[in-house]
């Protein structure tokens, strides 16, 4: 008997002979890690169509599910540090919401917020991120469709506002490394300058993971987090103050550009700031 006196019915969702972990439940659905393909694994059941589908397939680890209606949240390890992704059940899409050289481990959602447990200040302490969906759908059915606004474009040394921070791309130079390491032989270290202020009411954590950069071809190049660079774009700012600091990335040795630096300020926003620049442009 249950505790309050009704019938209780137990039985058993998984009968795989590895382990499965870490289970959450929302409603009629249940997520949990599994280990049967040798890397742990979301996987999620239904109870009501008694259902079982798998969410991740990769050879990295994926733990500590959580779920809330469509929205399934865990910490992966891909990129060798934990880090926080979603997936999205309606849209059968995944996002990544943390990419960072520290961890990020043991998420929660509920309703439009993630938090979790996060180790960039040496100890552990709660971050929360909130998800912004796009706008509803306007109906046009009987309005001609305007053709969509031209991104603007910015240059080295141009400041933008956007989202309550003010972004100021400051610089770019070449990095050769330190005495510990360098680029490889066909590769370069781009080492850009950035400063972030914070034009709103409110403190606001920022992450470098806002940053990207991308060659004429549209290739997202790789960091590098070797290079001797200066200061750090990861922090929390409070109203009216700054943070400065230098970002690398990895690029071929006979690039010389163009370039586009991408500063898209919200995950689920797609408004961006693009500066272009070039080899030219480089100290």
């Amino acid at each position: 008997m249950a505790a309050n006196g009704a019938a209780a019915l137990e039985f058993q969702i998984t009968d795989d002979p590895a382990d499965q972990a870490n289970p959450a439940i929302y409603q009629d659905r249940i997520v949990w890690q599994d280990n049967r393909s040798g890397y742990w694994d979301i996987y999620l059941h239904n109870l009501t169509t008694n259902s079982t589908i798998q969410i991740t397939n990769g050879t990295w680890d994926q733990m500590h599910p959580a779920i809330f209606e469509d929205r399934i949240v865990w910490q992966d390890n891909r990129a060798d540090f934990w880090n926080i992704f979603l997936y999205d059940l309606n849209g059968e899409n995944e996002t990544q919401i943390t990419n960072e050289t520290w961890n990020q481990t043991n998420p929660a959602i509920y309703e439009d917020k993630i938090v979790w447990q996060d180790d960039r200040f040496d100890t552990w302490n709660i971050f929360v991120f909130e998800l912004r969906e796009e706008p509803a759908p306007v109906d046009v059915t009987h309005t001609p469709t305007p053709a969509p606004p031209l991104v603007p474009t910015y240059s080295i040394g141009d400041s933008v506002e956007m989202a309550g921070y003010n972004f100021t791309f400051n610089s770019a130079r070449w990095d050769a490394g330190t005495g510990f390491s360098s680029p490889d032989p066909d590769e370069k270290w781009l080492v850009l300058d950035c400063t972030v202020r914070n034009i709103g009411d409110e403190a606001t954590s920022f992450s470098s993971s806002r940053l990207d950069l991308y060659d004429a071809d549209g290739y997202q190049k790789d960091r590098t987090y070797f290079a001797d660079a200066m200061g750090d774009l990861n922090a929390q700012i409070g109203p009216g103050r700054m943070i400065r600091g230098e970002i690398a990335y990895v690029v071929d040795i006979d690039d010389d550009g163009p370039w586009e630096l991408v500063f898209q300020p919200e995950l689920f926003n797609h408004e961006q700031a693009i500066f272009e620049f070039s080899a030219a442009d480089v100290q």
